[in-house]
């Protein structure tokens, strides 16, 4: 989560920022230890509480009902959440409806562009059909910005122990807490790197300003 805020960050220092599908807040909690006005939508009652007990204002509701202000939020963010959507393209156009002008959305999901997902096919463990509705590539996110009136701004891929936004410390506690991911983070931890380099890692971010 860290990194993602540090990704956010490069481009907006603080303002009000909004999670859809926030669960219980820990994203959004990284945010708010840095100054930022934090508020969060998650329909899982369970979740909603957890958050609410940490001090998170959430809205236990789906997005669509959860009536928020038009014109309103200086960052949106969708953490691996538009690949679970009926309907992402119409849930983009609403998120821009409560973004500012000059506002940014935030978009992580699993890159179905990237090197492991060409080589497994079917058998890539981000396909979940049973949860998964979506698969997306850096090409197709940015033509769907691009027709809601965003700016693509930056674009990064990463795989293994590149998503975290520290590496080499979760190498060590990895390492000094006898985890069995230990062996596969080291041994993959430079082809991990290039291919995070090329565009080709597993997991992809887009970050787009709202223009116009």
């Amino acid at each position: 989560f860290q990194k993602r805020v540090d990704l956010a960050e490069k481009f907006l220092k603080t303002g009000k920022v909004l999670e859809v599908g926030s669960s219980i807040g820990l994203l959004l909690s990284q945010f708010k230890k840095r100054g930022w006005d934090v508020e969060g939508v998650e329909p899982s009652k369970t979740a909603y509480l957890l958050a609410q007990k940490e001090g998170i204002s959430t809205h236990n509701t789906s997005f669509e009902e959860a009536n928020l202000r038009e014109n309103f939020y200086d960052l949106v963010v969708l953490n691996h959440v538009l690949e679970h959507l009926e309907n992402p393209f119409e849930t983009l156009k609403e998120v821009r409806k409560i973004l500012r002008n000059g506002g940014l959305l935030f978009i992580d999901v699993p890159n179905f562009g990237g090197v492991k997902a060409r080589i497994m096919g079917a058998k890539w463990r981000f396909i979940l059909c049973s949860e998964h509705r979506w698969h997306f590539t850096k090409d197709s996110l940015e033509r769907i910005f691009e027709s809601l009136g965003f700016e693509v701004i930056y674009t990064e891929t990463r795989s293994g122990i590149w998503d975290y936004s520290s590496p080499a410390k979760e190498l060590f506690l990895s390492f000094f807490g006898f985890k069995k991911r230990f062996f596969s983070e080291f041994f993959f931890a430079f082809p991990d790197f290039v291919v995070s380099k090329l565009g080709w890692g597993s997991g992809l971010t887009v970050i787009a300003r709202k223009v116009g």
